[in-house]
């Protein structure tokens, strides 16, 4: 009874912390949108994709992210997640049921705690997440989302994210567009870069002190799929000439992350739970080959034909023939 009560507790304070706080936020017009005015404006006009970092406000209703909130709940016990104290560089893992406590009644501005899901995705794969991502995009007949082609050889997990008070994600890019669905807690902040390449940054300047390849968990299958750093773009000191975007999120809003730009997530008040996941359009598919390749450092170019309609079969040959050349390559 003691977990029951506790973590009833802690499901309180996160629902609560979805009506109290306003949605008073000082964006541009091209950084935040209704579902419908991105609907008519974006998808409308597919393959044409987002230039910037852009908000869907409300796209999932209450009712919608309560549920999927509570199906990760029922979840919690099973699932083993990372935990990581910024304050002291403790990392450790935990179950996300304890794991939810601490970043509810431990997390503050002189412990921030940051909570990530690890290679597993047992809380969030039984949920419609791809379904509802792609509702968002009209793929006019042609492969909307290329990473379903990657099954055979690697498995690509949405990741659950917790965000505790005053706790900073890392600065990282991707050379694929991110989707970041908020769905319990209070809002997160987040700063983004525009695209540069890493020798761009380099040559002018920018005070990124260490670039690493950062390859996520998909089975551990051995290529970059993006950069980190260790900057803080919240920290003024060394950043201030940087021209950088600044968004809030609350349950309910789906962030779109077009590839290439750097991105940093920061929790304001009570904890906030969102679920990150990745897409690869036509566009971002051959940006992806060519940072993988570049990383890599394979001196070979794949082309994806640059028509509007490429069959299944012929995405799923140039997928193999990817995989064929990064695995001659470990």
């Amino acid at each position: 009874m003691k977990w029951k009560s506790t973590f009833c507790l802690a499901d309180l304070i996160l629902l609560l912390c979805s009506f109290l706080v306003g949605r008073a936020v000082a964006l541009s017009v091209e950084n935040h949108m209704s579902v419908d005015d991105f609907r008519s404006k974006i998808t409308a006009h597919y393959p044409t994709r987002l230039r910037q970092p852009t908000v869907v406000e409300e796209a999932l209703l209450p009712r919608e992210y309560r549920e999927w909130w509570k199906h990760i709940q029922t979840r919690s016990k099973r699932e083993v997640v990372r935990v990581e104290r910024q304050a002291t560089g403790g990392i450790y893992e935990q179950t996300l049921l304890h794991a939810l406590e601490v970043a509810l009644f431990q997390s503050s501005s002189r412990d921030p705690i940051f909570i990530t899901s690890t290679s597993s995705s047992c809380s969030t794969d039984q949920l419609p997440v791809y379904d509802f991502h792609e509702s968002f995009f009209n793929s006019s007949g042609c492969i909307g989302d290329w990473f379903p082609l990657f099954s055979p050889y690697t498995h690509i997990c949405d990741q659950l994210v917790i965000i505790g008070e005053s706790a900073l994600s890392r600065l990282e890019s991707n050379p694929f567009t991110i989707l970041n669905t908020c769905i319990a807690g209070g809002p997160s902040i987040w700063k983004f870069l525009p695209f540069h390449s890493e020798e761009e940054l380099v040559g002018q300047q920018v005070p990124f002190d260490k670039f690493e390849k950062q390859t996520q968990t998909w089975d551990g299958y051995p290529f970059s799929t993006g950069w980190q750093s260790t900057t803080n773009l919240f920290d003024e000191r060394g950043v201030e000439n940087l021209k950088t975007t600044t968004i809030t999120t609350r349950p309910g809003d789906i962030l779109i992350i077009p590839p290439g730009w750097w991105y940093q997530s920061s929790g304001v008040g009570q904890p906030n739970v969102s679920i990150r996941s990745q897409r690869c359009g036509k566009d971002d598919m051959q940006h992806l080959i060519e940072h993988i390749m570049s990383a890599k450092g394979i001196d070979k170019t794949i082309v994806i034909p640059d028509k509007k309609s490429i069959d299944m079969k012929e995405a799923s040959c140039l997928i193999r023939e990817l995989f064929e050349v990064v695995e001659a390559t470990r």
